[in-house]
């Protein structure tokens, strides 16, 4: 009987620890259309790439198209959130044109809070947080 319940126990200790806080896909969507962004970190392979995206501006639109502005130039794009695989997923594709090919992946948000979004790849290679300027 002891026996059971430690089983028990520890299926539901695992059950709890293993569950991710799943974000709504249109939080995501509201947050992301509202004004401009910037890319607070970004890491690939466990090498911080912040640097790379200094100086641009990103707006989400309404409409899934996107622009990344760096000084005068100006990028055209498009963006989608979806629930994809128990999770919600930011997609971000970009013209390949210098750092902004690293964006060109689906994103999965692991956070959503406030003005900051936190994403990732799903196998951990990249890392990506935005926030609202």
């Amino acid at each position: 009987m002891k026996k059971r319940h430690w089983i028990l126990g520890f299926i539901f200790l695992c059950s709890i620890v293993s569950c991710e806080k799943e974000i709504d896909y249109s939080q995501v969507i509201n947050t992301i259309r509202l004004g401009s962004w910037k890319v607070t970190y970004y890491a690939e392979a466990e090498t911080i790439e912040t640097y790379q995206f200094e100086g641009y501006v990103f707006v989400f639109n309404e409409d899934g198209t996107a622009t990344a502005q760096n000084g005068v130039i100006i990028t055209a794009g498009t963006w989608m959130v979806s629930n994809g695989n128990y999770n919600t997923e930011l997609t971000i594709h970009f013209e390949e044109i210098g750092p902004l090919v690293k964006l060109n992946r689906n994103w999965h948000v692991v956070e959503l809070q406030g003005s900051t979004i936190v994403t990732q790849q799903k196998n951990g290679s990249a890392d990506l947080t935005l926030a609202r300027i």
